[in-house]
């Protein structure tokens, strides 16, 4: 689910993977892909970023809040 949330903030943002892991401090976009497909769990420092850079919360990235009609709907 997380990966979900990370894919579904990324896209509406207009980034691509490689251009989020750059703004989070990784080189490329594997890092990205890894967190998307639930590969890898992110640290609690990266989370922030990745919510931060995605205008987002880390609540919301978890499933832990709604930010939107579209989740009220699910």
């Amino acid at each position: 689910m997380l990966g979900e949330k990370i894919r579904e903030q990324r896209t509406r943002a207009r980034l691509s993977q490689r251009q989020l892991g750059t703004a989070i401090g990784h080189e490329s976009g594997n890092y990205i892909s890894k967190l998307e497909r639930d590969d890898h769990d992110p640290r609690t420092q990266t989370l922030r970023a990745i919510a931060r850079t995605l205008g987002c919360t880390v609540g919301y990235l978890l499933g832990e809040e709604v930010t939107s009609e579209t989740d009220e709907a699910a």
